[in-house]
């Protein structure tokens, strides 16, 4: 997926009160997959702190225990629940690219900007601050949804990885029962 980039024309046509707007509700937008990636990464690690302490209970029970079937049970368990933590650390918990919102002063003012402008509005200075102020806020609609694109890719992904890591501890589980239930039965 490429960066957005306004077209000519709405930058032609589209006034300064209609961009903020746009800027505004973008903004919104971009807030919001931003903290549901904060709320992510809490659940994540949360998630990833029972696992851990799951695997670490399990396997003490596993070893201690003497019985043969209790000791697969808990192999299959730790199985699940260890692949379960590597799919977590590696994919979600590590850190990964976001792209914050916003841009710091120093990119946003330019000299060669503001002589450029000069050349065509003939040094009016509120027509120039006019154009400037409209074109820096079509670049910051492009450089929000850029951020909005990133950022959703991004929790999506680690969305996808958590589903899987879940998938995996109940599959484990849910096979581990079965043997232990079916060995019970023979016995």
């Amino acid at each position: 997926m490429g960066n957005y980039d306004i077209s000519r024309y709405m930058r032609r046509v589209l006034d300064t009160k209609t961009a903020y707007q746009v800027l505004v509700r973008a903004d919104m937008l971009t807030n919001s997959v931003l903290e549901q990636l904060r709320k992510s990464t809490d659940r994540a690690y949360t998630l990833f702190s029972i696992f851990v302490t799951a695997f670490s209970g399990i396997g003490a029970f596993g070893i201690s225990s003497s019985s043969m079937n209790l000791r697969l049970f808990c192999a299959i368990l730790c199985f699940g629940l260890g692949l379960s933590c590597l799919l977590l650390f590696v994919k979600v918990l590590w850190v990964h690219h976001y792209v914050p919102i916003g841009n710091e002063a120093e990119v946003m003012l330019y000299d060669d900007n503001m002589k450029m402008l000069e050349k065509v509005y003939n040094n009016n200075a509120k027509k120039m601050n006019a154009a400037y102020m409209r074109n820096f806020l079509l670049d910051n609609i492009e450089d929000t949804t850029n951020a909005y694109r990133t950022n959703n890719l991004l929790l999506e992904r680690r969305s996808r990885y958590v589903r899987w890591s879940m998938l995996i501890t109940l599959t484990s589980v849910i096979i581990a029962f079965f043997l232990l239930l079916i060995f019970y039965i023979l016995a």
